[in-house]
């Protein structure tokens, strides 16, 4: 059986994430090796994972969602980590309800931005990176700011981590942050 992106949203918003937060209040996931899984929580520490296209599925093959997952997960714990003035990075999530791994920092007054790996949306049937600021602000090139939300870097233009990483960072100077 193949399974879909669309499929394995609907697992990762409806079993994984409602699992979480019957327990434990919060909703967020993480990538895992060949798949994706709740943080552990619960009294009785539980983790409840999905791998290959079977929940708890110990062999099969490494699906291409699960390595983006993972690329992400890699490229924003590196940008975040970073020294600069600006600590205040949230906790590093697998979205269930938009399926992307996120993160946002916080500038108050109504001033933030998102960062994010996605594997494709109904904005895009194409993965890519993102930054989006919350504020209508856009600095920097007009061309830059490619999408509604902000910018999009579509996988077919970048064949690395170090590309995302570079788009990120770009995207953040231009907001002044870093």
């Amino acid at each position: 059986m193949r399974t879909t992106r669309g499929d394995l949203h609907l697992i990762a918003a409806h079993v994984l994430g409602r699992r979480r937060v019957a327990v434990s209040g919060h909703f967020g996931l993480r990538a895992s090796p060949r798949g994706l899984a709740t943080p552990a929580f619960g009294p009785e520490p539980e983790v409840v994972r999905v791998a290959g296209d079977k929940v708890e599925d110990d062999g099969g093959e490494l699906e291409t969602l699960y390595e983006w997952f993972d690329l992400g997960w890699r490229v924003l714990d590196a940008v975040t980590a970073e020294p600069g003035p600006e600590p205040g990075w949230s906790t590093l999530q697998l979205w269930p309800e938009h399926f992307d791994v996120g993160t946002d920092l916080d500038l108050g007054s109504g001033k933030g931005v998102n960062l994010g790996l996605s594997p494709g949306d109904a904005f895009s049937d194409e993965p890519y990176a993102y930054v989006g600021p919350w504020a209508p602000e856009r600095p920097g090139p007009s061309d830059y700011w490619n999408a509604p939300f902000g910018a999009v870097l579509p996988r077919s233009r970048v064949d690395s981590a170090a590309g995302y990483a570079t788009f990120l960072r770009r995207d953040l100077g231009f907001l002044g942050i870093g």
